[in-house]
């Protein structure tokens, strides 16, 4: 979880940058200074984009999820936040970073802990569509949870596959039939009270026991785990919206 050496790279990189920024200024608007030769100053704005070109692969590969520790003053890292590579791209500047660097953003990203290429087909594949009977209706709400799960676990994020699981059956259980408190009881609640079959109560009891591993016990999810709770969820949302 250590970043030194990144951090330190790129306060480099923009040290270099700063430093060719102010000779070509220099050279450009003082009355002072001596002016460079031509293959002088074209030798620098060369320095720049090349060093300018190595801060933009910088900023994409940044891993922008997981917990960066640095031996950096607060003071210095508040600055790489709010003005440098840190800074989120302001969306009316996005297109245009999208479309000049878009290859170099996927090709960071593949292969990595956040889009694996052959996870991401494989995964795809595995998944048979989500048949529901005729007259299902299921609120539009509830359905965009469920397709997100069913992203993650595409991407190959089977915890969240599981949390967004959990939230569903959870969040039906509460706006359909208004029993909210302990997952476990609710579960119950509905059960006893017929609203939901014996199968579907151990479906749901199943992706709240998945949940609580990696909810409670910070255990990741397997991948059949994740697999078994989005059809487990699929079954559950029939059952109950099944007109």
């Amino acid at each position: 979880m250590t970043f030194f050496d990144d951090d330190e790279s790129m306060f480099k990189l923009l040290g270099e940058i700063a430093a060719i920024e102010d000779k070509l200024e220099s050279d450009s608007s003082s009355q002072i200074h001596e002016v460079f030769p031509v293959d002088k100053s074209n030798q620098l704005k060369k320095q720049y984009e090349e060093l300018y070109d190595k801060y933009i692969t910088a900023k994409i590969e940044l891993d922008r999820i997981r917990i960066r520790e640095t031996s950096r003053h607060q003071a210095e890292i508040d600055i790489l936040r709010k003005y440098f590579c840190y800074r989120p791209i302001d969306k009316e500047h996005f297109s245009a970073f999208w479309d000049d660097n878009y290859q170099d953003i996927l090709e960071a990203h593949q292969d990595t802990e956040l889009i694996d290429r052959g996870t991401f087909i494989r995964n795809y594949f595995k998944l048979i569509p989500p048949y529901v009977k005729v007259g299902t209706r299921i609120p539009e709400g509830i359905k965009n949870i469920y397709h997100e799960s069913r992203w993650c676990f595409v991407y190959g994020q089977y915890s969240a596959t599981i949390a967004l699981s959990r939230t569903v059956i959870e969040t039906v259980l509460k706006d359909k039939y208004n029993i909210v408190g302990d997952l476990n009881e609710t579960i119950k609640t509905a059960r006893n009270r017929r609203l939901i079959s014996k199968q579907t109560a151990w479906d749901a009891n199943k992706v709240r026991l998945f949940a609580n591993k990696i909810l409670h016990q910070a255990r990741s999810a397997k991948e059949n785990e994740a697999k078994d709770a989005i059809e487990h969820v699929r079954s559950f949302l029939e059952e109950i919206y099944l007109l």
